[in-house]
């Protein structure tokens, strides 16, 4: 059976590729002998059992036994078919290069040139890691500490004493049904002010330092399972519980060293890779301006940020590298970042060139095998193609839509602007809360403008559009801004604005959700889902067809393959 191109490959140790390589041209020197050893006949040429060897030794490691349940013979039986089919789909190739082989190329130079000027600079001595241990003890364990719960009612600075009182009397009937029995989780979650209040309220763990001082003092004299009072501060009203109290903690250096090196190396090679960018910007002497990202007014889509030799990266180019990726991942890695990639990418690309690290007999075996591996996939997908035309001029494609039109319907999209407010490194991030409230009502009473007001005072690089993110899917608006923004902005209708909301950025090195910001959100319009004509998606309608019946779709070409090279398989010799 058919298996897609082995990208892993690109990781495998060199040697264990040059071997691989090594092996397939060796045996095929053997091809075409009628003796005891050949396996299978084809137009092509025989195949011998060493041919299968040499095939099976190019899978990954696990994937060089039968799977459960699948006896050896079934299994060998279905890798001979396999190699009898990549044969034929090189062969059918010929002297064609596709643009994808120059893809796989470009990564394994670039793979490469990490190998020889990345990696041995990230190396981290048993010195170093048991200094980093010893002078950060504080990531290797924690304090005393206790979790608590709470619910807040915010009051604005400015209120009037009658407006206090107003939300100090609804906290007093909180704890008053706290006492009576009701548990503080469920009425914070449905009443308190907090960030926290869809988690029932539950701050996590704190230390001591961690809280402003007149609630600490309040909060860790509290016994486990009992309530505070109501403590009043500049910002509001809050009533704690105190879950419970953790007791001290502290990892052993043995019981740390994976995960510090994997810190130690991940720093490293972040800053070893900034260095570089350096380095081979004057080494290379390539123009590099990602100043110009902040330019007012912005340079035209056609200035170049980056120039060398024939590769341009322009303004153009990261914007199309914007509307093409999710508001997530274009937050996850913005402009800036991914003009630094793209930048040190080229100047890699450069550096192997330089360095002819192509002609290097370990580099150039992994160059071969990667071409092969990607004509095949390449071939592979060509005869998919084919086939989904043919099923296409026979209507079933056009069936299989009017079948599964629930499936193909475009998705309900939202057309969003934002006005973001960072508050990562600043001591009072409440101020930008309430900075927020005033401009929210501003722009409720008509005092200010959306657009405007982004494009003044947003944080986000969508300020230069006056925050407009376009039409969006909700599912990714939320991967960036978190799942309470994106239920609040759910149940906008169109025109509104959405009170100022903590944006719970996910990190994905971290795993949890990190507080970012602060931000407004205008719902401008709903696009809801339809089905598009059959014509206009045509594309989309054959890519989930083939997601559909792949397994069919495989046997089928397949046996196609086998029977146009009139493949012989010699059963009697498995």
């Amino acid at each position: 059976m058919r298996r897609p191109a082995d990208e892993n490959l690109l990781h495998r140790p060199v040697g264990e590729v040059v071997l691989m390589v090594t092996v397939v041209v060796l045996v095929g020197c053997s091809g075409g002998s009628d003796n005891g050893d050949v396996i299978a006949r084809s137009d092509l040429g025989d195949v011998t059992r060493s041919d299968l060897d040499a095939h099976v030794l190019r899978l990954e490691e696990d994937q060089r036994r039968p799977p459960e349940g699948v006896s050896l013979e079934s299994w060998r039986r279905d890798q001979l078919e396999e190699l009898l089919v990549e044969r034929a789909l090189i062969a059918n190739a010929g002297d064609r290069r596709e643009p994808s082989v120059k893809s796989a190329r470009r990564e394994v130079l670039m793979e490469a040139v990490e190998e020889q000027y990345v990696a041995p600079r990230t190396a981290i001595t048993d010195q170093r890691l048991r200094q980093y241990y010893d002078e950060h003890p504080e990531e290797f364990g924690h304090p005393e500490q206790i979790r608590l719960r709470h619910i807040f009612k915010r009051v604005p600075r400015d209120a009037t004493e009658a407006e206090r009182q107003r939300v100090r009397a609804e906290m007093e009937t909180l704890l008053q049904q706290i006492r009576d029995g009701a548990y503080l989780g469920d009425l914070a979650r449905d009443h308190s002010d907090s960030e926290t209040a869809p988690l029932n309220g539950l701050i996590g763990r704190l230390s001591r330092g961690d809280l402003d001082p007149s609630i600490e003092e309040v909060v860790w004299a509290l016994d486990e399972g009992e309530v505070s009072e109501i403590i009043p501060t500049a910002v509001g009203f809050h009533i704690f519980l105190l879950e419970n109290h953790l007791e001290p903690y502290h990892m052993e250096y043995e019981e740390a060293g994976g995960r510090l090196v994997r810190k130690l190396e991940q720093r490293q090679r972040t800053q070893v890779l900034a260095d570089m960018l350096v380095e081979l910007l004057v080494e290379s002497d390539a123009i590099y301006r990602p100043e110009l990202l902040e330019a007012d007014p912005p340079p035209g889509p056609q200035e170049a940020l980056f120039s060398l030799d024939n590769t341009i990266i322009t303004m153009a180019s990261v914007q199309a590298y914007v509307d093409r990726s999710t508001v997530y991942q274009h937050r996850v890695t913005p402009p800036s970042q991914w003009l630094e990639d793209a930048s040190r990418r080229a100047l890699f690309l450069w550096k192997a060139e330089q360095e002819k690290l192509a002609d290097k007999p370990e580099v150039a075996g992994r160059l071969a095998e990667i071409e092969r591996r990607t004509i095949i996939e390449t071939e592979w997908q060509r005869r998919v193609a084919e086939e989904l035309q043919r099923l296409d001029a026979d209507g079933a494609l056009e069936e299989f839509y009017f079948d599964n039109a629930t499936r193909l319907q475009s998705p309900k999209l939202f057309h969003l602007r934002i006005i973001f407010m960072n508050i990562e490194g600043l001591d009072r991030p409440y101020d930008v809360y309430e900075r927020l409230d005033e401009l929210d009502d501003e722009i409720r009473e008509g005092r200010r403008d959306f657009a405007a007001t982004a494009r003044e005072l947003s944080d986000d690089f969508s300020s230069r559009n006056g925050g407009d993110l376009g039409w969006v899917h909700l599912k990714y608006f939320g991967e960036w801004a978190g799942p309470r923004v994106q239920r609040a902005v759910r149940a906008l209708e169109p025109g509104e604005v959405s009170p100022p909301m903590l944006l719970e950025f996910y990190d994905q090195a971290l795993l949890k959700y990190r507080r970012q910001g602060y931000l407004l959100v205008k719902l401008e319009a709903v696009r809801e889902p339809e089905l598009r004509p059959y014509e206009e998606i045509k594309e989309q309608v054959a890519q989930l067809y083939e997601q559909t019946h792949r397994r069919r779709l495989e046997e089928e070409i397949t046996t196609e393959i086998l029977e146009s090279i009139d493949a012989e398989i010699l059963e009697d010799r498995l």
